[in-house]
């Protein structure tokens, strides 16, 4: 809870290099340098291990206390360039889980939503089984590009606050857990109780709503030891995300990583 808590305070939460960080990857001219390009980020915490596993570059941090990926040569300033077209639309988050990415922003602007962002709109509001279908496959498409995801077994969604009603993330995991190969296992992860809607708490009531909602993991001897993909919708805060990522680690999962399809623009539910 500590850790949740103390996140929700860090700033900036995200790195997208569509949006936030379109200039994140630059040369160098500064005479004396050995390195001729990097990528700059205010954190590490989820790009890193994107960039180490994939460039074979290491991330390191600067003397301000921020981080960097220097190329020391041509080609690996093109490695570096081509890690960001790759990856130019995905979010790279900043939470207490091992890595956390969603697929894309849900908004370009105040009016106008992302091409996933509009998908996402359609599947969890209209049922539009198109739009269900694309995000799936979107979804599909960033386990198998990102090399970090290989070593996940297991994959599960976030549980419905709606009992006897699948979530979009419940929709998406079922279709996708053949696609990938990782076992599905939401059915072992729900709510005890009606989970209520955390959008206008501050941090310590949306941590006491989650409490009392009361988090059931069943077959923990399934999870121990166990690499886990978890599965949400929209990612706002990520209060729930984290949530769930927790109590599967007090149940002896290894390690967490959090899929969401799109990332709000604001990074809390609320005005705080």
């Amino acid at each position: 809870m500590d850790k949740i808590r103390e996140n929700m305070h860090k700033k900036p939460k995200r790195i997208c290099f569509n949006s936030t960080h379109s200039r994140a990857c630059k040369k160098i001219s500064i005479e004396g340098n050995s390195a001729v390009g990097c990528i700059n980020l205010p954190f590490d915490e989820s790009i890193k291990f994107f960039i180490e596993k994939e460039t074979g570059l290491r991330v390191k941090k600067t003397y301000n206390g921020e981080f960097w990926c220097p190329a020391n040569s041509e080609e690996e300033y093109q490695n570096l360039e081509q890690f960001v077209k790759k990856y130019k639309q995905t979010v790279f988050l900043r939470d207490t889980l091992d890595i956390s990415v969603a697929i894309s922003e849900y908004m370009f602007n105040d009016s106008e939503r992302t091409e996933i962002g509009e998908l996402e709109y359609k599947a969890k509001y209209e049922n539009c089984q198109t739009s269900i279908n694309q995000i799936s496959d979107e979804v599909v498409n960033l386990i198998r590009k990102a090399s970090v995801f290989e070593d996940a077994q297991l994959i599960c969604a976030i549980p419905s606050s709606k009992e006897g009603e699948l979530s979009l993330p419940q929709k998406i995991v079922q279709k996708i857990c053949n696609e990938i190969s990782k076992k599905n296992i939401s059915e072992c992860v729900k709510w005890g109780n009606p989970k209520s809607e955390l959008k206008e708490l501050d941090v310590s009531k949306k941590l006491e709503t989650l409490e009392a909602a009361d988090l059931v993991v069943k077959h923990i001897e399934e999870i121990k030891g166990k690499n886990i993909i978890i599965v949400d919708d929209l990612y706002q805060s990520g209060m729930t995300m984290q949530y769930v990522a927790m109590k599967l680690k007090e149940r002896g999962a290894n390690k967490i990583y959090g899929i969401s399809i799109v990332k709000s623009r604001k990074d809390t539910d609320n005005n705080d």
